[in-house]
């Protein structure tokens, strides 16, 4: 992990899950940030990019897949994770993934995946939906 600590966006409409998933970020030296929508989290695109955005993908108006459109637009190359409590399959296997219910080491593990030089995957499919 860099020196300086990581700066997480976490869009999430559901408060305690996004309380949860700040607490373990904070636990693992991030800084965050919150968006309880899709349309706050774009209204804060004018601002620096985060090092990761995690977006839940049920979101209320704009669902998550939009706002996963919308970032990769704003700020290409900023990693996004998906958060949700869908089942594994129903997102791309190449898609940085937290599902839920998630643990402070699933938390851990996405970080720790962010760090880890690209493997190639020959049948990893693009992040959009």
């Amino acid at each position: 992990m860099p020196s300086s600590p990581l700066t997480v966006l976490v869009v999430d409409d559901e408060h305690d899950q996004a309380t949860l998933l700040c607490h373990h970020l904070h636990r693992a030296g991030c800084r965050t940030e919150r968006a309880a929508s899709a349309e706050v989290a774009l209204a804060r695109t004018a601002s620096p990019a985060p090092d990761l955005v995690v977006v839940d993908l049920l979101l209320p108006g704009l669902d998550g897949w939009g706002l996963v459109r919308a970032l990769h637009d704003r700020w290409p190359g900023t990693p996004v994770a998906v958060c949700s409590v869908l089942d594994r399959r129903d997102y791309p296997a190449s898609a940085l993934a937290l599902p839920k219910p998630f643990t402070g080491g699933d938390v851990r593990a996405l970080l720790a995946g962010l760090a880890a030089p690209p493997r190639p995957d020959r049948h990893a499919r693009a992040v959009t939906p």
